[in-house]
């Protein structure tokens, strides 16, 4: 059935909840043209569809692809997105997807969802808990402090494929983001942030991604629960990075002192503010407890330590951010489709944030020859002394 672009166009601008006449002003042209164009009594020019996907936030293929990921896409961004998000970043994640839709067009698909979360419980509570045990088990996440975000975004991608990418999008951007319908689930957290945040941001749109039943678009400019949805991606990441056993087992064995606070501190990889209200929440302190302890902050820990090298590692990831990393999954698939001429060098130089000509020059560098050097057998004959030593002398970054 031929798609009606006029029809598509009035969907996503009613969606967006925005008015003819603000379509209107934005292309210059008065509201007659645009009640032409939306009931197809006359054609889009290619400009104009550049400048009214510009004016709805959408890519041009939401427009002329209207059941494809890109069509489903833009009624999130409007209906449950903060109406104050940065633009950047949502066009940032809409031009991945879109990114997306080429490569799997051009035949490179993404790997398949796996894994199945269990039967969906009533009660939003019940189903983060039933989604936390159930993503311990299937991630089984043994990293703690630091390498609790590379390993679980690296076991996101691996055991359930979906692409994580961590990336800056400035300190007023959101903490994260996330793509959740199945043809292409996506998370997107902001690196300008501390890591401790970043890994809970991280479990936080995890928790979305396994919880959705449809297509959506999560942006979460803080971690406020304004909504049942957001409360579970909450729960879920608290109950995930923080799980009751391990929180109970430390206590007992270090008792309800100093010690047993930085031990989860540093073992968990969450701010103090996270372990604090875990901690209210499992019940294990009070309302008074609680306040208390948020207004002493993490740093009065120090004095009351007897471990120096627990009070060391505490002091080292209260400031670290997290390191840029790109989405793995969608950056093969990429590689493969700048060879087969599927796209440009230039996404995937985005991607791997390397610059667009020496992208283009590793990318011709890949051939025969490149083949033959990599399963050379270079051990014979043995180089004299002095090419060895030149060795020494050399730039072994310069390239």
């Amino acid at each position: 059935m031929e798609v009606s672009i006029g029809r598509q166009i009035r969907r996503l601008r009613e969606a967006a909840g925005l008015k003819a006449a603000d379509l209107a002003d934005a292309l210059g042209v008065d509201a007659s043209a645009v009640s032409n164009l939306e009931h197809d009594r006359r054609n889009v020019k290619a400009a104009e569809l550049a400048a009214i996907a510009s004016f709805l936030g959408v890519s041009q293929l939401a427009i002329l692809e209207p059941d494809s990921l890109l069509g489903r896409l833009p009624v999130a961004h409007r209906t449950n997105g903060d109406a104050t998000a940065s633009q950047d970043s949502l066009m940032r994640l809409t031009a991945l997807a879109e990114l997306h839709q080429v490569l799997d067009e051009g035949g490179h698909p993404t790997p398949p969802r796996t894994g199945e979360p269990p039967p969906r419980l009533s009660g939003w509570l019940r189903q983060a808990n039933a989604l936390a045990d159930w993503a311990q088990q299937r991630l089984a996440p043994t990293a703690s402090g630091e390498d609790r975000l590379t390993e679980l975004a690296t076991a996101i991608e691996a055991k359930l494929c979906v692409d994580v990418m961590v990336e800056s999008l400035g300190e007023d951007g959101p903490l994260g983001l996330c793509i959740t319908d199945s043809a292409f689930s996506f998370i997107l957290v902001n690196a300008d942030q501390l890591r401790s945040r970043a890994l809970f941001t991280l479990a936080h749109e995890l928790g979305h991604v396994l919880n959705s039943d449809g297509t959506t678009i999560n942006i979460d400019r803080d971690l406020r629960a304004r909504s049942d949805e957001e409360r579970l991606a909450n729960a879920f990441a608290a109950a995930f990075l923080m799980p009751e056993p391990k929180i109970r087992e430390t206590i007992s064995k270090y008792g309800r002192q100093a010690e047993s606070l930085a031990r989860m501190l540093v073992g968990f990889g969450v701010s103090y503010e996270t372990l604090i209200y875990r901690l209210h929440n499992l019940g294990i302190i009070n309302a008074e407890g609680r306040a208390r302890l948020k207004r002493i902050r993490w740093a009065s820990l120090i004095g009351h330590l007897d471990d120096d090298e627990t009070a060391r590692n505490l002091l080292a990831a209260r400031g670290a951010r997290p390191e840029r990393r790109p989405p793995t999954l969608l950056a093969s698939r990429c590689l493969h489709g700048a060879l087969d001429g599927i796209v440009s060098a230039g996404p995937l130089a985005r991607l791997l944030d390397v610059e667009i000509d020496k992208m283009i020059e590793a990318l011709n560098s890949i051939g025969p020859e490149a083949a033959e050097t990599i399963d050379g057998d270079f051990s014979a004959p043995e180089d004299p002394p002095d090419v060895t030593i030149q060795s020494f002398d050399e730039d072994p970054v310069a390239a």
